[in-house]
């Protein structure tokens, strides 16, 4: 016999307007941080001496990128679950899941393989996008660093957006990363 919970939960679960509702509150969150963005990497520019000085509005942590990628990469995350969850529950009966479990291809933090399995393909720009965006969301929401040296990765995209964020695109340490988790 469902319970009040678990008919809740399975309401939640299997309405994809939820997981949109959810990744339009996230998108909202980084929008907030946006603007701290946009300072630090003036501030930062202008450290080097890319550009003029500005104001001192206080201090920016650089982290504050790295919020918003995490932010942008879990929005990301609920927008391509929302269509895999339609996509999973085309033809069941009801439009509902019958477990009181996510289902496995919904429990993922793989940004690359939500694409896949709701057959989004990507050109070359949109997957670097995707793989920094995967990036943090894999080791942003979990662990300040990789739990082993050897997933440890230079912080490419710090360095790239001072000189601009076009630059991004072309950085070769994105296309060691991209080689490797896209191929």
């Amino acid at each position: 016999m469902a319970t009040p919970s678990s008919e809740h939960f399975t309401t939640k679960l299997s309405d994809h307007r939820y997981w949109i509702e959810k990744g339009f509150d996230l998108h909202q969150g980084a929008c907030a941080v946006q603007e701290l963005v946009i300072q630090w990497f003036h501030a930062a520019r202008a450290d080097l001496g890319l550009e003029p000085p500005i104001a001192n509005k206080g201090e920016i942590r650089p982290g504050i990128t790295d919020v918003y990628l995490l932010l942008m990469g879990y929005a990301a995350e609920c927008f391509l679950k929302a269509r895999l969850i339609r996509k999973l529950l085309r033809g069941s009966k009801g439009h509902r899941f019958a477990s009181q479990s996510i289902p496995k291809k919904v429990k993922t933090h793989s940004i690359k393989q939500l694409c896949l399995d709701i057959e989004l393909s990507l050109n070359s720009r949109e997957a670097r996008v995707v793989s920094l965006l995967e990036e943090a969301v894999v080791w942003g929401g979990r662990y300040p660093i990789p739990v082993s040296p050897a997933q440890l990765k230079r912080e490419c995209f710090r360095r790239v957006i001072l000189t601009g964020p076009e630059n991004f695109f072309n950085d070769s340490c994105h296309e060691k990363t991209l080689s490797r988790n896209f191929s």
